[in-house]
């Protein structure tokens, strides 16, 4: 359907991801960036270092529910997901 697409799979870490996506993007791209975590995997530092910089739009879901669910149990990676202790 699109045999120009320029598309590549990547089984990385999201974290590790958002770093090797950054370093692929030419500076003057135009990019959307959908990042759809289903818990807390990718970290604030993550999409901030992703969009440093450059113009790039970001749609982001948030899974409330399951946020609330996991949250006691795994606080500091909500902390690190949200980048906020409180």
């Amino acid at each position: 359907m699109f045999p120009d697409a320029n598309v590549t799979y990547s089984d990385l870490d999201c974290n590790e991801a958002a770093k090797r996506i950054r370093s692929e993007l030419p500076r003057n791209a135009l990019v959307q960036a959908f990042i759809d975590p289903w818990t807390y995997e990718i970290g604030f530092n993550a999409i901030a270092s992703l969009v440093q910089g450059r113009s790039m739009d970001l749609i982001v879901t948030f899974h409330s529910t399951s946020i609330k669910r996991g949250a006691p149990h795994q606080i500091a990676a909500v902390d690190r997901f949200l980048d906020d202790s409180d």
